[in-house]
């Protein structure tokens, strides 16, 4: 490698470093400068869990593609920064030395573009799951003028060894209601015949989707969150709180035939049917403000 080539990198490696420092200096004089007047942590929104995880595939997205966008650019540097003047002529050991060199950081270009392409899938995935959880929590809401409290995205992370969220818990007199939200896409394209795109069945205990296999993870996944949120709200004491574990598909129009343990909705008509769930009055006013006011403890988490 000559000089101008490694003079050429070392001036890019600068840049990119001052660059680096620049952005966390910025971020550290904002602080300094000034603070949230939020003196109280806030109520979890719809989706929050996704909100961060989507930020931080974003940042890991830019730096993976300023990595592969460096790799890229050295061979360029390489061949252009080449002795081409009399007397200084490439001989053929160099130009093979600088090809092989250039392959090499292709091919490690190819290996990081693998990476952005799996973070690009993962951040598309986390943004139909956010967009369905604000989709959810908008359905839910009719339901805080009929007298219940509506919660959403509580972290679980009090077992040992685990961490996951409940996407929604509605708590109202015929009980609490652990709703898991899963957002599916539909397929594009001609389905076989009598196949409706827009249709899910529930039967024998799994989902049924169009073209797809069938799958009880949803519903084993809502019943754990009922057990765990349970478990929760019981405490110490021997009383058991009732909580019914929903799934809701936003979306898409349920056929659920006889319903089983788990019950399925469509995120449109959630609102109307949730109250004919669970047992009318098994929970006192009292039990209620109870259970509401220990979730609100758990989901004000949230800095201002």
């Amino acid at each position: 490698m000559n000089p101008f080539s490694i003079a050429a990198l070392v001036a890019s490696g600068f840049g990119l470093w001052l660059v680096h420092r620049g952005m966390e200096g910025m971020f550290r004089d904002e602080k300094a400068r000034s603070r949230s007047p939020f003196g109280e942590k806030l109520l979890r929104p719809p989706g929050e869990s996704l909100r961060l995880r989507i930020d931080g595939l974003k940042m890991d997205m830019l730096e993976k593609g300023v990595v592969m966008a460096v790799f890229l650019a050295v061979p360029v540097f390489l061949f252009l920064f080449m002795p081409q003047r009399s007397g200084l002529q490439p001989t053929s050991l160099l130009v093979s030395f600088i090809g092989a060199t250039s392959g090499l950081f292709y091919a490690m270009a190819y290996v990081y573009w693998r990476k952005v392409k799996a973070l690009r899938n993962e951040l598309r995935n986390c943004w139909l799951g956010f967009d369905g959880e604000r989709y959810m929590a908008e359905k839910l809401t009719p339901l805080v003028g009929m007298g219940y409290r509506v919660f959403h995205d509580l972290e679980v992370d009090w077992l040992p060894g685990s961490r996951f969220n409940i996407d929604h818990i509605a708590v109202g007199s015929n009980g609490v209601f652990a709703i898991e939200t899963k957002t599916r896409r539909k397929r594009n394209g001609e389905l076989p015949e009598g196949t409706e795109d827009y249709k899910m069945k529930v039967s024998g205990g799994l989902l049924h989707f169009p073209m797809e296999m069938p799958t009880d993870k949803p519903l084993k996944q809502a019943k754990m969150n009922a057990e765990v949120l349970a478990r929760r709200l019981a405490g110490t004491s021997k009383l058991t709180v009732p909580v019914f574990p929903v799934v809701a598909l936003p979306g898409w129009w349920v056929e659920e035939g006889n319903p089983g343990e788990v019950r399925v909705v469509s995120g449109r008509g959630i609102a109307s049917r949730l109250p004919g769930f669970g047992q009318e009055g098994i929970l006192s006013e009292r039990e209620i403000v109870r259970i509401s006011d220990l979730l609100d403890r758990d989901c004000r988490n949230v800095d201002g």
